[in-house]
């Protein structure tokens, strides 16, 4: 009886982390939807871990941006796919293409790294 109560609240505690985890990643998602929308390169930096905001600059993100809403257009759509870790993977459709986005965020739910593929 005691194991099964511990195997419990180990599931529960799990399921927890995991909703709460997901949460903060549907979160970063939307936002970084609605700035790319917009171009706005700063509001995405700011989406970034100081360490991640020190390998790139300010001038990276915005042409990073400016050079895939030009290509590729409006991103309409984030949809999950599954999770290795705790990197997210999303196909990402935008006006003119779909992609893979593989997200990581730390705890503080701030963008390690992102990351998009041909699918």
């Amino acid at each position: 009886m005691k194991h099964t109560l511990i195997l419990l609240f180990s599931t529960v505690l799990s399921m927890t982390i995991t909703a709460q985890e997901a949460d903060a990643y549907k979160k970063v998602t939307t936002s970084f939807t609605e700035y790319f929308n917009q171009q706005d390169a700063a509001a995405i930096f700011e989406l970034y871990t100081p360490e991640t905001q020190n390998d790139i600059t300010k001038e990276g993100v915005a042409a990073f941006v400016k050079g895939c809403y030009s290509q590729f257009g409006k991103l309409t759509q984030t949809e999950f796919q599954n999770t290795s870790g705790k990197v997210h993977t999303y196909t990402a459709t935008f006006e003119k293409a779909s992609l893979s986005m593989e997200l990581l965020l730390d705890d503080q739910d701030k963008i390690i790294s992102i990351q998009f593929d041909q699918l």
